[in-house]
């Protein structure tokens, strides 16, 4: 919270990279799609066509990995007469995105912009990104501030929505606006073809290939700049269940690119606050899986470990509450401008819950890499592929009533601490488990 806090006060200080394009550099779009609805992948085509750019300089590369190509193929075909795409089926999808990345690599070109299916670009994203490509030799990428397209399809996907309105506004501007270098992240993300192949491609061994890339171009030398004046629009998850599948991959792939880097961040030339701000972003996942590990510790605890002493404790509880207080309302004031105080506490507890309620799996994921233990990639699902579900979630439900015997144990035995840490866990569970947010 404090990393957070530090940066979304320094995000004041932002200005927007600048530069200019010494010629027309050609632009090829990669997307890669992998059991994707067809109509999503027309969409992004569709915005591509509108852009306002010598359409000689534009191509696109879809990469489809599914085991029947021909949805996929007959969307490209039909746009074939107004822009130049090639489609390529790896018939044997290794290296997740990363890899179907790398084949797209295959085309020349002097700019690659990496675009989900699920994005759609405004017609002057290139002429608006391109210069801060080129504001000096050192820049590599440019990421640009997303914008949701489906903020109000349902309570998770609008308490996802604050969320990520907090990261753009107050994390990557407060990073670029003290380091001059962000994070990056991979939709729409503009990079230099030739930077990129000069650190040696995608990681096809890491699911977040992105943010991997992002860390090795910054040890190379180069800067992923921010830019909060281009949008791209796109799909954020909207059940539970899809959000917690988009978390769960996530922190497996931080845990990864902590594990590759970790000495070559501490040793690298940055300077000592920047090598910080970089391992802290890493391991944020690990905060929220050490409240996964809480979850069954508790129950430990309440049965055979006794009440622990309150004094201890008080100096970080004093610590917590006094970043909590600040960060909860910067937080809601980035990310809710225009809404009222009692909407902001409804998006802040419902985004917690939802982090709280999931923390053991992420618990899993993120010590998953360090048992060398494999990881099933699953699609989050995106436009007409999106399920509803009203089943209640198996996992959760077990942990709310594993807290609850803590619970009562506690208050039986009148363990003040214990009862008071259990009901602070139970609340968020209870809470998801009874919404279920289909």
């Amino acid at each position: 919270m404090g990393y957070h806090l530090w940066l979304s006060r320094i995000a004041s200080k932002y200005s927007t990279p600048k530069g200019y394009i010494p010629e027309t550099p050609t632009v090829v779009f990669h997307i890669p799609v992998r059991e994707e609805p067809p109509p999503l992948l027309e969409r992004a085509l569709a915005s591509i066509k509108r852009l306002r750019y010598p359409k000689d300089k534009i191509k696109v590369v879809v990469v489809c990995d599914d085991e029947d190509p021909r949805p996929m193929e007959e969307v490209c075909n039909r746009v074939r007469e107004d822009l130049e795409v090639v489609f390529v089926h790896r018939r044997e999808p290794k290296g997740f995105k990363a890899g179907a990345l790398n084949k797209a690599l295959s085309i020349e070109s002097d700019v690659v912009v990496v675009l989900d299916v699920d994005s759609i670009l405004p017609p002057d994203f290139l002429i608006r990104a391109l210069p801060s490509l080129y504001e000096s030799n050192d820049v590599a990428a440019v990421v640009v501030r997303f914008e949701p397209l489906n903020a109000k399809e349902s309570l998770v996907s609008e308490a996802v929505t604050f969320g990520w309105n907090f990261f753009t506004k107050g994390l990557f501007k407060g990073l670029q606006a003290i380091f001059g270098s962000s994070i990056l992240v991979g939709s729409a993300c503009v990079i230099k073809r030739e930077a990129l192949l000069s650190v040696g491609k995608w990681d096809e061994g890491c699911l977040t290939e992105d943010v991997e890339l992002g860390v090795r171009l910054r040890l190379g030398g180069y800067r992923v700049v921010y830019n909060d004046e281009v949008p791209v629009w796109i799909e954020h998850p909207s059940t539970y269940g899809d959000f917690k599948k988009q978390q769960k991959r996530w922190a497996y792939g931080a845990s990864q690119v902590i594990l590759k880097h970790f000495k070559a961040i501490v040793t690298s030339s940055l300077s000592f606050s920047e090598k910080a701000s970089l391992l802290i972003y890493l391991t944020q996942y690990w905060g929220l899986a050490l409240t996964g590990l809480s979850m069954i510790a508790l129950p430990l605890l309440t049965l055979f470990g006794g009440e622990p002493p309150l004094l201890p404790l008080l100096p970080l509880l004093g610590i917590g509450a006094a970043l909590l207080i600040p960060y909860g309302r910067d937080a809601s004031k980035q990310a809710l401008r225009g809404h009222g105080l009692a909407q902001r506490i409804k998006l802040l507890g419902r985004s917690s819950a939802l982090v709280v309620a999931m923390s053991f799996e992420v618990l899993i994921s993120s010590i998953k890499p360090l048992l060398k233990a494999n990881y099933t990639w699953r699609v989050t699902p995106k436009g007409p592929n999106k399920r509803a579900s009203r089943a209640v979630p198996r996992l959760e439900l077990l942990l709310s009533l594993l807290l609850l015997s803590s619970l009562i144990v506690a208050i039986l035995r009148s363990y003040v601490v214990l009862a008071l840490w259990s009901f602070a866990y139970l609340a968020p569970l209870v809470y998801v488990v009874l919404r279920r947010f289909s």
